[in-house]
C-alpha cells in the first residue's frame, strides 16, 4: 500500500510481549508462550525482561519459556565484499 505506515519491529515486539502477559496472567499459558516466542524474535533483549519482570511467576519455569530464554539470538549473514 502506497503511503502506509508500518509500525517499528520493537513496537510490535513490545505489545506482542504484553499481551503474552496478559494470557499469563488469565491463565492461558500456550497462547502466552506463542506470543513470547514472536516477541522474542522481533527483540531478544525482551527475553530479560522476562527472566526478570514481575507477574510471571506462574510460567517462568514452564519448560517451552525456558527454552525460549536461552536460544540464542538469530544471526544475520554477513557477505565479505571481495
Amino acid at each position: 500500500m502506497r503511503g502506509s505506515i508500518r509500525p517499528e519491529p520493537k513496537a510490535v515486539a513490545a505489545s506482542t510481549y504484553n499481551l503474552a502477559c496478559f494470557y499469563v496472567h488469565i491463565g492461558r499459558e500456550e497462547e502466552a508462550l506463542l506470543r513470547f516466542r514472536v516477541a522474542f524474535d522481533l527483540d531478544p533483549s525482551l527475553k530479560t525482561l522476562a527472566q526478570t519482570g514481575t507477574g510471571l511467576e506462574r510460567i517462568r519455569n514452564h519448560p517451552e519459556l525456558a527454552a525460549l530464554i536461552a536460544q540464542l539470538t538469530r544471526l544475520t549473514p554477513v557477505r565479505c565484499l571481495s
